[in-house]
């Protein structure tokens, strides 16, 4: 069996702009806090996800 060194990738946004960057985002819903604290970088080129516990937020 031959193995290979595994590959490594750039952190991510290394040397890059970001698209959208928030910082330190509180959200919420009555008593209820649905985020506390977010903060995150958005990069051009890069699919971007938000999954929660129930996964994907969707609008119903």
């Amino acid at each position: 069996m031959q193995t290979s060194p595994a590959i490594t990738a750039m952190p991510a946004g290394a040397g890059e702009d970001a698209a959208v960057v928030i910082e330190n985002v509180d959200k919420h819903f009555g008593d209820v806090k649905a985020l506390r604290g977010l903060s995150a970088r958005i990069y051009y080129g890069r699919l971007t996800g938000l999954v929660g516990p129930d996964g994907p937020a969707r609008r119903r």
